[in-house]
C-alpha cells in the first residue's frame, strides 16, 4: 500500500485528486494487476487535522511478474515524485 500527504489545509477533492493520480502512475508500472485510492482526512479526535492519500496496489502472483515488490516500489517513488 502507498500512502501520502498532502499540504495542510488541503481539501479533500485535491488529496483525493492526487491520489488518483498516483493510481494512474501505478496501473502502467508492469507486476501491477489492479490499484484502488482514495483521499482521506484525519478526524479531530487524532490531533490535528492530517490530509492522506493512500492506494491499495495489488501485484501479479510472483511467477508472473519480472520485479519484487521492493522494484515496484521504488519505480512508484520515481514516478510519482
Amino acid at each position: 500500500m502507498g500512502s501520502s500527504r498532502t499540504p495542510p489545509g488541503s481539501t479533500l477533492e485535491y488529496t483525493n485528486s492526487k491520489a488518483h493520480e498516483l493510481q494512474a502512475i501505478a496501473k502502467k508500472i508492469e507486476g501491477v494487476t489492479s490499484v484502488s485510492s482514495f483521499g482521506r482526512l484525519r478526524g479531530p479526535d487524532r490531533g490535528p487535522r492530517l490530509e492522506r492519500g493512500d492506494c491499495l496496489i495489488n501485484l501479479k502472483p510472483w511467477s508472473e511478474r519480472k520485479l519484487t515488490s521492493k522494484q515496484i516500489i521504488a519505480e512508484l517513488d520515481e514516478k510519482g515524485a
